[in-house]
Formats: C-alpha cells, structure tokens, sequence
C-alpha cells in the first residue's frame, strides 16, 4: 500500500522508520523526546510530547512509540499521565 500521507504532515501521526529517523522528525517538530527501554522485554521507546501544549486540565498528553528489535514501530500509544509537582519541604532528620 502507497504512504498515503505527506512529508509534511505532523510526525505524531507520520510513522518514520527506523527510530533514530522517528526521534530526528519529532525533535526537528519541536517535541520533547525521551528515549528508554522497556523493562519486560527490552524494546525500545521513545515518549513524545510538547511541553508548551499538552499539559490539559493538570494532565500531561504523551506519545509513545513501542520499537521492536529491528527498529520498526512495533506499537504507538497515547498516554495521560498526571505530571510531578516538585515539593520544596524540607524532610525533618529523626534520630
């Protein structure tokens, strides 16, 4: 089947093969990119979002693309999560 989309079109729905080409047009589109690896089966991913954009109603929108061995997209997910809000108390030291 013929790639029905353009090169242009937002590379969250464009799927680029391998993953360094994947992380390449995310990063160039202004993403934030976190690399790591599963820890079940050591596949490869990669969590996308834009932090300027994605934080709704106090939840954090993230992309992640699942890579299998040979580096093609094995699954794409779309994730909410709820981002870490820093605590600045200090802990009190018990003796």
């Amino acid at each position: 089947m013929k790639d029905q989309f353009n090169e242009d079109i937002d590379p969250l729905i464009k799927v680029y093969k391998p993953i360094e080409r994947q992380e390449m047009m995310l990063s160039k589109a202004g993403y934030k990119v976190e690399k790591g690896t599963l820890i079940y089966d050591s596949k490869q991913f990669i969590e996308v979002y834009d932090p300027n954009e994605d934080i709704i109603d106090g939840l954090l929108r993230k992309v992640v693309f699942i890579f299998d061995g040979t580096g093609t997209i094995f699954e794409k997910l779309t994730v909410t999560e709820t981002p870490l809000k820093p605590d600045y108390t200090k802990e009190k030291k018990i003796f």
